[in-house]
């Protein structure tokens, strides 16, 4: 966010610019109040008196060495050498204050971990000694009986803070993203004008290039998007707030903060660092968390660990969360013989090949609150790991990725010294390395070789989530001699290994990059023969959609086709996107691309790879500007996750027509081309009913549509809804794209 913003707030600058004495600008972090009173300062507001501002202090500065720095502050703007201090610097400054001749305004900013800060204004503000006192607080403490006490005392609050419908189109227009009023209007009640959030929202709006007419999903995945980076930032780099993580997610998913004798410290750490307002006119007896922050929250407890800066930051207790109020609202869930029995009949039930049952009663065993674990003795924390371990796995290998990573954080803080630590670390990032997440996943798997070493025999299986992770990332990266490295200690997997797919599944990966195509593809299918249970959940997705670019890359499209052409899951989305592209169906691709690009469940390697077949797609259509906007896309979330190995999904002739887009990727296609080209086009197969083939015929040969009705003794209406039908089947829209294509595509 910038320091100032455009000097547009004339309402607000009044109001700080009256003859008010004392001016409280109170609201969240989010709020923009400190940002406000630079830009009013910029203006010269107040020629008559001397305006002084103080930043705000570090944490943990004590009252005495506050006042020094005031008082420092203030011989710098006066031009006077500092006095020789005493042992109280705040009656140093009263005397300097008192002495000087100059009428002064002190702007004191994030006064909020100063003690006895209240008292002190209020002594300066008895004798005179200063015109006027601005303060910009989080907290409401005793600033609401200040004001009522001092005459012209004001108020300004979140609420006053807040951008008005107008302030945020002129700030648009001014930061060069010019939008109308329509659009304006809904960013505003989608942030709730929030400055801070206004900021990051134009900032994001300039770096997509798009200008909206009106609302629409697009514009509302950007906003949010701008929004949840902005709250993350500030929780992850806040040192109080990040371990407390869990804590705040937990407390914003409920309507209301409950306000109880023991949550009551908790919520005054979330006021003092921000993140909850109280309010000020009634000394801050109820809180809330800016709306749009609370929303920004709820998102994030869904997709938290698919966030670049928080998803590997493991929120572990700290002295803060050891309080009464977060055990209150984390209360200890022992596990009964009941949800030990449940787990294992899950267990069995998954081994068989049935994720989706197993998941089901993992959701009856999950709806408890996660347990405190520090009380608990060796035997309950290895037991409540061993479980929460197999909850993860039952929801990874049922397609739920978010219930995984939820439970297997809760199995490493249960495990914490165990080999379950290890395991689950491992298993987080094969989970992020499935998705595409390669900067996440390598911070797991980093983290998973820093734990204990596996005791045998079960060491050799518990190493395969991070040793498929690991090959993943180097696949993703375009390092196959590293990922080669990494699959020959898989070594034979034994009768009830679970997570052999995802081996396959990187092996299949390494042949498509290595180019061994026939020899990835037999080697796959051979050990499916063996491990047929392997064709359920994210499992057989997955290796369909190996089998099925395997093929294609042999340049057998409509074997490809047939493994995958009924599917309508978001792994094979990309694959069944390149077989449109490879065998000339551009609509076809770009309807796939446009489909799951932007789906929530759609994971990141595969939306990469859909942009880069879309940006193809386009451009054999004409269609550049819609090219650049896809390629577009694909660079930003691969520089987001580290992931390189999506642009290696297209033939070097297609390459040449992306590269030539003028848009800055973070990978030369060319020399990529060069190195690692796969695929090739086919030519597409269409099947025709005979009375299609026999428009299309008549077309080949010049016929208009009277003459093929009256050939065929059919009406006009007949061989239009006949046309229509060809049409779509050839992917065009006119008679002569129909007879373009017809030449290019086998008809059967």
């Amino acid at each position: 966010m910038p320091k100032t913003l455009p000097l547009f707030r004339d309402r607000l600058f009044s109001m700080l610019s009256s003859s008010a004495r004392v001016v409280i600008v109170h609201g969240s972090r989010f709020s923009g109040k400190t940002t406000l009173v630079r830009t009013w300062l910029m203006t010269d507001p107040v020629p008559d008196r001397l305006p002084v501002f103080v930043p705000s202090p570090s944490r943990g500065v004590t009252s005495n060495e506050y006042w020094g720095r005031v008082l420092s502050s203030v011989c710098a703007y006066t031009g006077t050498p500092p006095p020789n201090s005493g042992s109280d610097n705040f009656d140093t400054l009263y005397s300097m204050l008192m002495a000087q001749h100059c009428a002064s305004v002190l702007v004191l900013d994030g006064i909020d971990e100063v003690d006895s800060v209240v008292a002190c204004i209020e002594r300066l503000l008895d004798c005179g000694a200063v015109s006027q006192i601005i303060v910009t607080t989080r907290t409401a403490r005793s600033w609401p009986r200040l004001v009522d006490s001092c005459p012209n005392g004001m108020v300004i609050s979140s609420d006053a803070l807040a951008f008005t419908e107008e302030e945020l189109l002129k700030f648009l227009r001014v930061s060069g993203v010019p939008h109308g009023m329509r659009v304006s209007r809904w960013i505003t009640q989608r942030i709730e004008g929030q400055a801070a959030l206004s900021s990051s929202v134009c900032q994001a709006l300039m770096d997509s290039g798009l200008e909206f007419s009106e609302a629409s999903p697009r514009l509302a995945r950007l906003v949010d998007t701008a929004v949840d980076m902005l709250v993350s930032n500030a929780v992850s780099s806040d040192p109080v707030l990040e371990p407390m993580l869990r804590s705040i997610l937990k407390y914003a998913e409920a309507a209301t903060l409950p306000v109880t004798p023991e949550s009551v410290g908790f919520l005054d750490i979330l006021e003092s660092a921000g993140m909850v307002e109280s309010e000020c006119s009634n000394g801050g007896s109820s809180r809330k968390f800016p709306g749009a922050v609370r929303a920004s929250l709820v998102r994030s407890s869904v997709v938290l660990h698919r966030s670049g800066v928080m998803a590997a930051s493991t929120p572990n207790r700290s002295e803060i969360l050891d309080t009464p109020a977060v055990r209150a609202f984390e209360a200890p869930v022992a596990f009964t013989e009941e949800h030990t029995a449940a787990i294992t009949r899950a267990v069995t039930l998954r081994r068989g090949g049935h994720c989706v049952e197993a998941a089901a009663i993992c959701d009856t065993v999950a709806s408890g609150t996660s347990p405190v674990f520090e009380e608990s003795d060796d035997a309950a924390r290895r037991s409540a790991a061993c479980s929460y371990l197999q909850m993860g796995i039952t929801y990874l290998l049922a397609d739920r990725p978010d219930d995984s990573t939820l439970m297997l954080r809760r199995a490493r803080d249960a495990g914490a010294g165990m080999s379950v630590e290890r395991v689950a670390a491992g298993t987080l990032a094969l989970i992020h390395a499935v998705r595409g997440a390669t900067i996440d996943a390598q911070r797991w798997i980093e983290t998973e070789r820093q734990h204990l070493e596996y005791p045998e025999p079960v060491g050799a299986q518990a190493k395969t989530p991070g040793l498929v992770a690991s090959a993943l990332v180097a696949l993703d990266r375009l390092a196959p001699d590293e990922a080669f490295g990494m699959l020959v200690e898989f070594g034979t997997p034994q009768e009830d290994e679970e997570f052999w797919a995802f081996a396959l599944y990187a092996s299949g990966q390494y042949a498509l990059l290595a180019g061994l195509y026939a020899d990835g593809l037999q080697y796959v299918e051979s050990e499916l023969q063996s491990f047929a249970r392997l064709s359920t959940g994210i499992s057989g997705q997955l290796l369909l959609a190996v089998r099925a670019d395997l093929n294609l890359a042999l340049g057998r499209a409509d074997v490809a086709a047939g493994l995958v052409g009924r599917s309508a899951d978001p792994h094979t989305a990309a694959v069944r996107a390149r077989i449109c592209l490879l065998t000339g169906d551009f609509v076809g691709a770009e309807t796939i691309v446009h489909q799951y690009g932007e789906d929530p469940h759609c994971p990141l390697r595969v939306s990469m790879e859909l942009f880069v077949i879309g940006a193809a797609a386009a451009c054999a259509r004409g269609r550049r500007s819609e090219a650049r906007r896809h390629i577009a896309d694909a660079a930003t979330r691969s520089r987001r996750t580290g992931a390189l190995r999506p642009f290696t999904g297209l033939p070097p002739s297609m390459i040449k027509e992306v590269a030539g887009l003028g848009i800055e990727l973070p990978v030369d296609l060319k020399q990529m081309a060069a190195e690692f080209a796969t695929f090739r086009p086919s030519r597409q197969i269409v099947r025709l009913t005979p009375r299609e083939r026999e428009v299309l015929d008549a077309l080949l040969s010049g016929g208009s549509i009277g003459t093929i009705a009256e050939s065929q003794f059919v009406s006009l209406n007949t061989v239009k809804t006949q046309l229509r039908s060809l049409y779509r089947k050839l992917g065009v829209n006119s008679r002569r794209d129909a007879v373009a294509v017809a030449r290019r595509v086998v008809l059967v």
